[in-house]
């Protein structure tokens, strides 16, 4: 990419974004220098099996079933691909989430650091899938700011 500077491109992302930005660093790690997700499931076969029963006809149309697609979603998971990622991380989770739950981020975050790789976690005990309250998500999201300008900018 002869029009963008590849040392201060950055991914951010909540939710299904946290899955799009850990997807992108960990299948295409050489465009990062630097990644923060929130709330992002990393491995789709856990993520499909621990979502609310409210949630599971759903999911298992959009994503797919954790035991009749289980290769299918191993093979999209960022978790499949975590020794790929080069890109200091900042993973953002709720503890109270019961879409994604702390599994996910536990579980990538762990590969990360068994891999040596940068990663900063944080677990906001009081939320959910997202900030708790405005205050707090002005915490969240400041957080992630200041993450992805000491990684980009202030380098």
């Amino acid at each position: 990419m002869n029009w963008a500077d590849s040392a201060r491109l950055g991914i951010f992302g909540a939710s299904y974004g946290g899955f799009a930005t850990l997807s992108a660093l960990s299948r295409l790690p050489e465009y990062w220098a630097a990644g923060a997700a929130a709330v992002g499931p990393s491995n789709l076969v856990t993520f499909a099996s621990s979502v609310p029963p409210y949630w599971k006809a759903m999911i298992r149309s959009v994503v797919g079933d954790p035991d009749d697609d289980r290769e299918m979603l191993l093979e999209r998971s960022p978790i499949s691909y975590v020794d790929q990622i080069r890109a200091p991380l900042l993973v953002y989770q709720g503890a109270n989430d019961p879409r994604v739950v702390q599994a996910e981020s536990d579980q990538m975050v762990e590969a990360l650091r068994s891999n040596g790789l940068p990663v900063e976690y944080i677990v906001d005990e009081h939320s959910g899938h997202g900030p708790s309250d405005r205050e707090t998500a002005v915490k969240w999201w400041s957080t992630i700011a200041d993450f992805l300008v000491t990684h980009l900018v202030a380098r």
